[in-house]
């Protein structure tokens, strides 16, 4: 008999048990990122919600800060990813604006780029 993980994809259950036993977590898929949340949140397991969010964090560069900053924008807890997104898209902003993803965001979060482009332009 096995007990089941509801709500949760097998890599985000799978790093909650490694988690549970060394205190360390492997890869953190994109497509994953809620549930690994969901389980952070379920289980009040806030230090492994830290790593995970520094393995983010890590993996962020110019192919996927703006997918980041979106989900960052859908959980407070993301609070640093948020910021490192921020920083990764105005650090490569010439590079992203001819994006769909940027014009997306443009649309979806008016306030917020025009943030960023306040921040661009004032560096």
């Amino acid at each position: 008999e096995y007990w089941k993980i509801e709500c949760s994809s097998e890599a985000a259950a799978k790093n909650m048990i490694k988690y549970i036993y060394t205190g360390t977590i492997d890869d953190v898929p994109i497509d994953t990122v809620r549930d690994h949340l969901r389980l952070v949140t379920m289980f009040k397991l806030e230090p492994m919600g830290q790593l995970f969010q520094k393995r983010i964090i890590d993996s962020l560069d110019t192919s996927n800060c703006i997918k980041y900053l979106n989900l960052a924008l859908s959980n407070p807890f993301l609070r640093q990813l948020k910021e490192k997104a921020i920083k990764t898209i105005v650090d490569n902003l010439s590079s992203l604006v001819s994006l769909e993803e940027w014009e997306d965001l443009v649309r979806s979060q008016p306030s917020l780029t025009t943030e960023i482009l306040r921040i661009y332009f004032m560096r």
